[in-house]
């Protein structure tokens, strides 16, 4: 029994550290209300992402590209599509966040997170 009860928690342990997160975790998609411009959005994707410290460039007419520079070669970049009413986070490169198929380091989807959750408080 005790053997099982270690397994089990030992298990539990590593799966907590884990450092990566699952593309569908990195790449969201957010919705508000469709009364709200794609200008709208914008603004307030630029405005909340410059507050986070992200670098961010107009790219086209529906889209920016945003970089986040912690230093040390550290960085990630991310393309934000809007529209009328949605938004998307698409992270196109990143280094030294163990970006490897579908998982990169877990700090990229909770600054991603921070943002939506920015975004979304700015916007309703």
């Amino acid at each position: 029994m005790k053997k099982i009860i270690t397994l089990v928690a030992t298990l539990f342990f590593i799966t907590a550290c884990t450092t990566t997160s699952r593309v569908s975790d990195y790449n969201r998609h957010s919705e508000v209300a469709s009364t709200y411009t794609p200008a709208q959005i914008r603004d307030a994707i630029i405005t909340t992402g410059k507050a986070r410290k992200w670098q961010i460039q107009e790219v086209t007419k529906d889209a920016v590209i945003a970089k986040q520079d912690i230093g040390k070669g550290r960085y990630a970049v991310t393309e934000v599509s809007y529209g009328r009413g949605h938004y998307d986070f698409k992270l196109l490169k990143s280094e030294g966040l163990k970006q490897q198929g579908k998982s990169v380091h877990r700090r990229y989807s909770h600054w991603i997170r921070l943002w939506n959750d920015d975004i979304q408080a700015k916007l309703n």
